[in-house]
């Protein structure tokens, strides 16, 4: 899958922070825009969720929507991690809005 990705410009980025590098894996066919949009404040916040095990899910930035995604049920402690995610979903809904005019 991931050749195929490469062949609609999709490839994997770096943003030059070697902890968020080393932590997250980050596909994106707009490498400049994104590495560009992940600033210290939005990259504090993904680090934050490197500790707890829990954190399995994944973010996708796609046509200007954002979206959290994770295996399981909405236990009260899921629902209660889900809403710990909230500000770093409105960043990235404001990274993703952006993306999709440029």
């Amino acid at each position: 899958a991931s050749k195929l990705m490469e062949l609609f410009g999709v490839r994997e980025i770096q943003v030059g922070d070697p902890a968020f590098d080393a932590a997250w894996f980050v596909r994106t066919n707009q490498p400049e825009y994104l590495a560009a949009a992940l600033v210290p404040a939005i990259r504090a916040k993904f680090m934050a969720e490197t500790g707890d095990p829990r954190n399995t899910g994944t973010y996708k930035l796609e046509n200007g929507v954002v979206r959290y995604t994770e295996m399981g049920g909405l236990s009260p402690a899921a629902v209660e991690r889900f809403a710990a995610k909230l500000p770093l979903l409105q960043d990235l809904a404001d990274v993703a809005e952006v993306s999709a005019r440029v």
